[in-house]
């Protein structure tokens, strides 16, 4: 596994960049935000990095932080997503503004992302609801996962209303994001 790359940047496009690191050219596919956020060809660069193999090809995909390489991760486990639309998605969507609009079952902006329909926009936020905001803060919320668990509520519905809980109270507190989410 490539886990990063420092070395000199070669070359940039919008959407692709080439590396040089001990006389090896390391071409990588980014997304808009990692093209913005780089510095210019010939210096040097560092830069996070993910390789996707399946039977046609290998592909190396390139990130500035590791927010964004962790959510791209995240969107390729999904049906229907692959490496070049979770870079779609990237390049149009901030880390923040992509939890954010999970955060808040807001389909209609997932949906204005070229190349995502309204049931993928609906899969996302069902897929990744709970994944991404348990990672925010792993034990408060687990715990309250837990506890609207057992209280009867399964986990799928109990991950999306403490997901909704958060995002309406703004809160880390246990109890009050219990409250919040047994109310919605």
């Amino acid at each position: 596994m490539i886990d990063f790359l420092r070395g000199r940047l070669i070359s940039k496009t919008p959407t692709y960049i080439v590396v040089e690191t001990g006389g090896i050219g390391w071409g990588l596919i980014i997304s808009l935000s990692t093209y913005q956020s780089l510095g210019k060809e010939g210096e040097d660069t560092f830069i996070f990095a993910s390789l996707i193999a399946n039977q046609d090809n290998i592909r190396l995909f390139g990130f500035a932080t590791g927010e964004e390489r962790e959510l791209f991760l995240e969107l390729v486990t999904i049906p229907g997503i692959g490496p070049r639309t979770a870079m779609r998605i990237l390049s149009e969507k901030s880390p923040q503004e992509l939890k954010k609009n999970i955060a808040e079952q807001d389909v209609h902006s997932l949906y204005s992302v070229k190349g995502i329909g309204k049931k993928t926009a609906e899969r996302l936020i069902l897929e990744l609801s709970g994944r991404l905001v348990m990672a925010k803060d792993t034990s408060v919320c687990q715990e309250a996962v837990s506890a609207l668990i057992s209280l009867g509520y399964k986990r799928k519905e109990a991950e999306t209303a403490v997901t909704k809980a958060i995002s309406v109270a703004g809160s880390k507190d246990l109890e009050e994001i219990i409250k919040k989410a047994l109310s919605l």
